[in-house]
């Protein structure tokens, strides 16, 4: 039984294959919902330190408070980050057919 481990580089060509088999819609929507959510774990932790600054017996109001963040971020956020991720893609597309045009 052969356990050698194989490494291929460069990594460019191997990621244009698995790209090969998406659409230019499928990636972008995977790479906005990865930025939607790191943009809203900074929020919530942000409105979480706030909300810490608060006295205890306001935590209903605290609750909602972020509960009220958490829908208004996403909601501004989704549409700004679904055309940053389709930029990006489309970016990270055209690099990728460069690379392989120079080869």
């Amino acid at each position: 039984m052969d356990r050698s481990l194989s490494l291929q580089l460069p990594l460019a060509p191997t990621h244009a294959k698995a790209l090969a088999g998406r659409t230019g819609s499928d990636s972008h929507q995977a790479l906005a919902g990865l930025l939607l959510a790191a943009a809203m774990g900074i929020l919530l932790v942000l409105a979480d330190s706030l909300i810490a600054l608060l006295p205890h017996r306001q935590q209903l109001n605290s609750w909602v408070a972020l509960w009220t963040v958490a829908f208004v971020g996403i909601a501004v956020l989704a549409a700004p980050l679904r055309r940053l991720s389709g930029a990006v893609s489309y970016w990270i597309t055209q690099r990728l057919a460069q690379v392989g045009a120079l080869r």
